[in-house]
């Protein structure tokens, strides 16, 4: 029989060391493109990034006549000072309307600087913020936005930078970021000359996620991240955080996934502060409760140790508090290691920590015998070709974006095999039509998309639902492991796809994706499958609506996955594995669908946002399906009614007898009209 665990560690700290400790940021270094793959703002725009000129107008025009474009600005290695707010907004007629769909891409993480100018008095006062820079989304619904927030801010990034507020300006925010299912940040440091500001990284509008934020380092500010609203969870990877004033990291009420976390701090502050939300008017609203899951984390008090808890969880009652899935933590300076609802711990470490009392488990309570399991992490490997001479471009061999009834699959398969290890897509006024199944294999090693979008031809090979055919298939080739990144893929111009695969993995290299935003019209059988001995897959902020198959056993891992199923057909999961591990840090769905069906595969999800959104007509729906699988699960379903909310979470059997357990919504807590699991674990058969 399947043994199935709610793991409840109630104020139970395991003072041992950890395993790994969060140290060092993650490796990068400078970033060249060929000219026909970014605007340079420097020669287009006049910046001139010598600490001196006030290159305010030269990037706010770059900006406001690239948003909404899904282009890549590009600024090299100086320092671009400052004197107002940089918003991304497209200026009409005076009016500065926000919108979304922009990269900014540095050349150097250390030496480029966006560096706000000294003592400015738009900035100093800390009750009315305002951003050096602000992301912002597209209309919703038709309506504009009147502070930037929103649903719609897709494809907001920014990669290989360093944003700096300067001396004197104690009401500034240095990043003031919105961004959904694609977008964050990558290789970004963040700093307060004087310590002096409101926060590093304000995330208080709507829209303030899924995103994924990797290798950022915040130092000063009273906040490094100061997160606000339920929605739609954010993942962070590799952040390091020094001497804020307030506390590192809040987060009021959203589901944060964090892994390699490091803080040195000279002030006595909470690292990590779960808060509670206070202007709350219905107990049904989702927000009432956050969810952190942190994992693989240092925290470093420098001088006289605190006792303040690095980690603090709070509570509206002795009863209920914010949820927290913790482990393997290193704590140093600290009397404390945490504070849950009221609740003090001390030790110098965390080996495994859940915040709330619930039990779903037809086994009972095990709190006394812990029996967890964790999969084995393994880092995204990392690649960026500094030397132009091995990119080609798919123009170079006839394609073009600017032509919407043209077909650039024979140009693209010659640029593919013209030996070259980078071949890039300039972006262009249109998309890429394919018509024919793209073959990957000899020297690629990456293709890099620079965000432009792939559509599907009218006249295609694609059109068969009984005939599953790829639109790129990677097949052996003479590189260990190969990149697939920065690209929208979908089917805009509708044309049949009813047997399309946008990416068939059919070698044994490892295949990395990153960056990839799957459109609305994309109406296919598969965003994703693999052959029979393929390697291992790391996913790094990919958004997608039609339905993922590992149909053989393979190992996954992934950062930021937004899974959603716009196109998933009714009884069927968006994610089906069969066999293999699957390992998530922040998975978001949408969709009243199973999110997953495992076969005795092993997986884990550290830190889930479930959003139904629609009611669920079979209310017998699990949320995760188990056949003989091995599954660790922290998520949390989202829903403003009950019907749009799972009542079964997960249903543990075998697909040959239905006589499955099932554990039901009402063993777990609330989280307004949707459910929080703190932790859930099926260990399969004995």
């Amino acid at each position: 029989m399947p043994t199935n665990y709610i793991y409840i560690l109630i104020g139970l700290l395991l003072s041992l060391q950890p395993e790994t400790c969060a140290g060092q940021a993650y490796p990068s270094g400078e970033k060249h493109f060929p000219a026909t793959a970014v605007i340079n703002v420097r020669e287009k725009y006049g910046a001139k990034g010598d600490g001196s000129t006030d290159d305010t107008q030269a990037i706010q025009q770059a900006i406001s006549e690239n948003i909404g474009k899904d282009r890549t600005l590009y600024f090299p290695k100086g320092t671009y000072l400052v004197t107002q707010p940089i918003k991304w907004v497209h200026i009409v007629e005076q009016d500065s309307l926000w919108r979304a769909r922009l990269t900014i891409q540095g050349q150097s993480q250390k030496e480029t600087i966006i560096r706000l100018k000294d003592h400015l008095s738009e900035f100093s006062n800390p009750e009315t913020p305002k951003a050096c820079l602000a992301t912002g989304s597209n209309k919703v619904n038709n309506k504009e936005s009147k502070n930037g927030g929103g649903i719609n801010a897709f494809n907001n990034l920014i990669y290989d930078l360093t944003i700096h507020t300067g001396n004197g300006n104690p009401g500034a925010v240095a990043l003031d970021f919105v961004g959904t299912n694609l977008a964050g940040l990558r290789n970004v440091t963040i700093v307060s000359g004087d310590g002096e500001g409101v926060a590093g990284i304000l995330l208080k509008r709507q829209g303030a996620g899924p995103c994924l934020f990797k290798n950022v380092t915040i130092q000063g500010f009273d906040y490094g991240i100061d997160v606000y609203g339920s929605e739609y969870s954010q993942t962070y990877e590799y952040i390091t955080l020094k001497d804020q004033k307030k506390a590192s990291i809040r987060n009021t009420s959203n589901v944060l996934s964090l892994r390699k976390i490091r803080s040195e701090n000279k002030n006595a502050v909470p690292v990590i502060l779960n808060a509670r939300r206070k202007d709350l008017k219905s107990a049904k609203r989702p927000d009432n409760y956050g969810l952190i899951t942190l994992l693989d984390a240092e925290f470093v008090k420098n001088g006289e140790p605190a006792t303040i808890s690095p980690i603090v969880n709070e509570s509206d009652t002795n009863t209920q508090a914010g949820n927290l899935y913790i482990r393997n933590v290193a704590v140093k300076g600290y009397q404390r290691t945490m504070e849950n609802q009221s609740v003090v711990a001390k030790g110098t470490a965390i080996k495994e920590f859940v915040s709330t009392s619930v039990n779903g488990s037809a086994s009972g309570n095990r709190a006394d015998k812990p029996e967890t399991f964790s999969l084995s992490i393994k880092e995204t490997p990392q690649f960026h070709q500094n030397d132009l001479t091995q990119w080609a471009s798919v123009t170079d061999y006839g394609a073009s974006a600017d032509d919407p009834n043209g077909d650039d699959t024979q140009a693209i398969q010659e640029a593919l095999n013209s030996g070259k290890e980078v071949i890039f897509f300039p972006k262009g006024k249109f998309r890429y039509v394919i018509s024919k199944t793209l073959v990957i294999k000899g020297n690629v090693r990456q293709l890099m998309g620079m965000q432009s979008g792939i559509d599907i031809g009218g006249k295609n090979d694609f059109s068969d639902s009984t005939q599953i055919a790829p639109v790129f298939r990677f097949e052996q080739g003479k590189h260990d492991t190969v990149y697939f990144e920065r690209f929208n893929l979908s089917d805009e111009r509708k044309s049949p796809f009813w047997g399309g695969v946008f990416i068939e993995h059919a070698s044994s290299q490892v295949l990395v994706v990153k960056d990839i935003d799957n459109d609305v019209y994309a109406r296919g059988k598969y965003f994703y499958q693999n052959t029979k001995g393929a390697g291992d897959l790391f996913l790094e902020n990919v958004a997608t609506i039609m339905p993922w198959n590992f149909a053989y056993a393979q190992h996954v891992w992934a950062r930021q996955l937004n899974p959603e199923a716009h196109f998933v057909p009714l009884g069927k999961p968006i994610i089906t594995q069969k066999g293999g591990s699957l390992w998530i840090l922040g998975l978001k769905t949408e969709g009243p669908r199973t999110v997953l069906e495992s076969d005795q595969g092993s997986v884990e999800v550290l830190g889930g946002f479930l959003y139904p959104v629609k009611n669920i007509q079979n209310r017998d729906l699990p949320a995760f399906i188990s056949n003989k699988a091995k599954l660790k699960l922290t998520y949390v379903v989202n829903a403003y009614n009950p019907a749009a909310s799972y009542t079964s979470m997960v249903s543990n059997g075998n697909k040959s007898s239905r006589k499955s357990i099932t554990t039901d919504k009402k063993q777990f807590s609330n989280r307004g009209a949707g459910t929080a699991v703190p932790l859930y674990i099926t260990t399969g058969e004995k």
